[in-house]
């Protein structure tokens, strides 16, 4: 089922951005296509230092384009597309924000606006690792000279082993059931997190095994974005307050417990050594 679509609940195959097996980005799906266009100029190692306003209206942006510092007009309208981290300092680097914050570097305050930068929020994750009895195909396909014949394979034809990911499903689960949406999401991948090409006697394999990553995807705790400084090219400071509500780490905790309950399924059991990351020993909550 289409987890992206109108019901997210259940199990389905990992979507991926993936094209004739190379990874596809916003670049490379809508932005090249269009490259040619009379009406799109797109400028490289630009980097945006604030926006350039006529009074209260948004009029352009202030750009360093190789050390060149200049403002390019805007003919209608001023879009910022900078990211959950950038886009928030531009604002901040342009007076837009809370003027306590803003007066502290230095800048005029445009717009009072206190929530710039205020409600950030992202998937925390946690994450159950497994030993494989036997030798499974990842394994398998990552010897050098298979793995070295499928990168030439495809490359020049879009198809094979190193252009997927593997294992490739995915869970959205409800950590209970009052929950509106599913709070939970599971990543099974069919291969350890540490892998490299492998040939014998030169180099050894790795030990093969599979991981479940148990994701929160409804997260109440939420961090900030604030300035270092007024110069543009100083990082701003993040703070993820990552667990900050309790809620979260019910989530965390009822995926991990539904992770492992999966994997000690009988039809798992050909296939399972050993959990050796956090390790059976890990039971309560606390731990």
């Amino acid at each position: 089922d289409d987890y992206n679509g109108e019901q997210q609940e259940g199990f389905g195959r990992l979507q991926m951005t993936i094209s004739k097996g190379r990874r596809a980005s916003t670049a490379s799906a809508y932005l090249r296509p269009a490259m040619s266009r009379p009406n799109l100029t797109v400028l490289t190692e630009a980097a945006a230092t604030k926006i350039a306003f006529e009074g209260t209206r948004a009029t352009g942006v202030t750009i360093n384009h190789r050390g060149v510092e200049r403002t390019v007009g805007a003919g209608r309208e001023v879009l910022l597309a900078c990211g959950v981290i950038n886009t928030p300092q531009l604002l901040m680097l342009s007076g837009i924000g809370a003027p306590d914050e803003l007066t502290t570097h230095g800048l005029q305050t445009r717009a009072n606006l206190p929530a710039v930068g205020k409600n950030l929020q992202d998937h925390v994750s946690v994450i159950l690792m497994y030993r494989r009895k036997n030798p499974g195909p990842f394994l398998r396909n990552m010897r050098a000279d298979r793995i070295g014949f499928d990168f030439i394979k495809t490359y020049l034809t879009g198809r094979g082993f190193s252009g997927d990911v593997p294992g490739g499903v995915v869970a959205f689960l409800k950590s209970a059931s009052e929950r509106p949406l599913p709070d939970v999401q599971l990543l099974f991948t069919a291969a350890p997190l540490a892998a490299w090409p492998y040939f014998k006697p030169f180099k050894e394999p790795f030990p093969d095994g599979f991981a479940t990553r148990i994701v929160a995807t409804q997260p109440e705790s939420r961090g900030s974005v604030k300035l270092a400084s007024a110069d543009p090219s100083a990082p701003p400071l993040i703070h993820q307050n990552f667990l900050a509500s309790p809620k979260d780490w019910e989530s965390l905790r009822a995926g991990f417990r539904v992770a492992r309950d999966l994997a000690g399924q009988p039809a798992m059991q050909p296939f399972i050594q050993a959990e050796f990351f956090p390790g059976p020993k890990c039971q309560s909550d606390d731990e």
